[in-house]
């Protein structure tokens, strides 16, 4: 195939992606339990973003460690990810939560002036998106939304339907469906300081129906669509690598390769793993494969690799270019891990050309951010990293009611924002002198807030490699105002038809209910925006206090 046919030409190293595999067990083998962090000493939380390790090491994973004698090429955490060490639960729950601090008034964005904020807005464009996110704030209608619409185009057709979606909630969340509709919305980005991470609206997820993996032939058509996936992302980063600013692409796995193919690597992993991902396997993953997959499914596995290696050689051929991989559901996310460990010790000697995705409502995320750290720093790559929330509560809590397992995710929202917290702290505090790079991708205010504070009291320039991503039709009052003020602002802009574009966003908007029906104060101003300008237009005064509904 042509993807692959590239990739053999342009590789140095290797002819085919076959070779690409077996570069995997070259490694010698070393003590997986110094990958362990140490002991804190009994030091809170309170400390932590100054100078703190992030974990105590829980004794029975070092004691478990010790038994260990070779560190996995791939990274192996477990599938589904469950639980957590109990030191570290009681350790999490006691300590207390950082906070903002006062700061000079000059290290201080102000994000609370709407005036400000959506100076580069106009009012119908803030109508529409005032209007868009209080529905999707409306939870019965974001849990029905994919019936309604589905129903909607067979009684009023699908033109209409499409035509309806497409003007309103589409062009809230979506920047187009081809590379010319998308042109406007990166213009007015780049216009206000703000760059972008193309995203086409296309992933897959487990086949239930199907059995532990999916054996496609080379030129069947899901193989075939996949090539044509991989070649839509070869587009995306030459758009990307256009702008002024780091040039980046989002990628997600199970576009490239067989979901059940991944969720089958995944459950082997787990069974050899450990279960804060301190890299304890066998480093021969190859041979393990082998034993418990088909030769078709072991040829799948190498095109997606194939296709993984060829996008991550363009964007580290390039230079200035970064390739995100984005998390997916936790039962397929060890393989990912694995694969995408592989090519940060490949493509990122010199820059993190690869970034792996920390989903941190999951309850070993701050562990797993510590390990990898741990391990870029002795194995000599650079870190690169994104930090979310999540987007897949509903599945992993109902997936692990059925099969019985423990929920990995954090039992509620301030756990959740306490574990991004420490997870951004931490990376932060290498980012100064080891080359890691950072994506605090996150609409919560406090924790861009937070964010800042450790930039300023690492005396980090606002060029450092620390970048602050939000969705496109969210968030606008702190992507505006963080790249007005020269940080390195960016928005995730999907893009796509309608039909795919619109059945990824109604299932993202149905895992993120909590947060767009908690973007109150984002709603309020966008109000309060729209009332100011409407007095001004009919010659009214503006004391810069809240006006009433009666005084207009």
């Amino acid at each position: 195939m042509a993807v692959i046919r590239e990739l053999s030409d342009s590789s140095g190293r290797c002819e085919t992606t076959r070779s690409h595999l077996e570069q995997l067990d070259c490694r010698e083998p070393e003590r997986n339990s110094e990958l362990v962090p140490p002991s804190t000493g009994g030091m809170t939380l309170a400390r932590r973003l100054s100078h703190l390790p992030l974990l105590s090491a829980p004794q029975a994973l070092a004691s478990s460690a010790s038994q260990a004698s070779q560190v996995a090429v791939f990274n192996t955490s477990v599938a589904p990810r469950i639980q957590p060490a109990l030191a570290y639960e009681e350790e999490f729950y006691t300590a207390p939560a950082p906070r903002v601090s006062a700061l000079p008034p000059f290290s201080r964005l102000c994000f609370n002036d709407p005036q400000q904020c959506f100076a580069a807005k106009g009012t119908a464009d803030l109508a529409r998106s005032l209007a868009v996110l209080r529905f999707c704030g409306l939870k019965p209608f974001v849990a029905n939304a994919e019936w309604l619409f589905n129903s909607s185009k067979q009684v009023l057709g699908e033109r209409l339907v499409n035509g309806v979606v497409k003007g309103t909630f589409f062009r809230q969340f979506c920047a187009g469906e081809t590379s010319e509709d998308i042109q406007p919305t990166l213009a007015f980005l780049r216009r206000n300081g703000v760059s972008y991470c193309l995203n086409f609206s296309g992933e897959a997820d487990v086949d239930e129906q199907a059995g532990p993996c999916t054996t496609d032939a080379e030129n069947c058509p899901e193989e075939l669509e996949r090539d044509a996936i991989a070649q839509r992302f070869l587009n995306d980063l030459n758009r990307a690598n256009n702008v002024d600013m780091t040039g980046f692409v989002a990628i997600k796995v199970s576009a490239l390769g067989p979901p059940n193919l991944l969720e089958a690597i995944a459950a082997h992993l787990a069974s050899r793993g450990d279960p804060c991902n301190r890299g304890q396997a066998s480093a021969d993953l190859r041979s393990q494969l082998q034993t418990v997959l088909s030769a078709e499914d072991l040829r799948a596995f190498e095109r997606m690799l194939g296709r993984l290696h060829l996008l991550a050689k363009r964007c580290h051929d390039k230079g200035n270019m970064r390739m995100m991989v984005d998390a997916e559901q936790s039962y397929m996310q060890p393989a990912i891990d694995a694969l995408v460990i592989h090519l940060q010790q490949h493509y990122n000697r010199t820059a993190p050309t690869v970034f792996n995705t920390y989903q941190c409502y999951l309850r070993d995320a701050p562990m797993r951010v510590w390990n990898d750290l741990e391990r870029a720093r002795k194995e000599g790559w650079c870190f690169g990293a994104k930090t979310v929330r999540g987007a897949y509560m509903h599945v992993e809590r109902a997936r692990a009611q059925q099969l019985g397992y423990a929920d990995p995710i954090w039992p509620d929202i301030d756990a959740t924002h306490h574990s991004y917290n420490r997870c951004v702290a931490e990376v932060l505090d290498r980012a100064q002198g080891e080359g890691a790079e950072l994506m605090v991708a996150s609409h919560n205010q406090e924790s861009v807030e937070l964010a800042l504070e450790k930039m300023h009291s690492l005396h980090m320039p606002r060029s450092s490699g620390v970048y602050f991503g939000t969705l496109l039709g969210m968030a606008d009052h702190l992507a505006l105002t963080l790249g007005g003020a020269g940080y390195r602002a960016y928005k995730m802009v999907p893009y796509g038809p309608v039909e795919a574009s619109m059945a990824y966003l109604l299932r993202r908007a149905l895992e993120n209910s909590d947060m767009l029906g908690g973007c109150q104060k984002e709603l309020v101003m966008m109000q309060t925006e729209i009332l100011r300008r409407m007095k001004s237009r009919v010659g009214l005064s503006d004391s810069g206090k809240a006006v009433a509904w009666n005084e207009m």
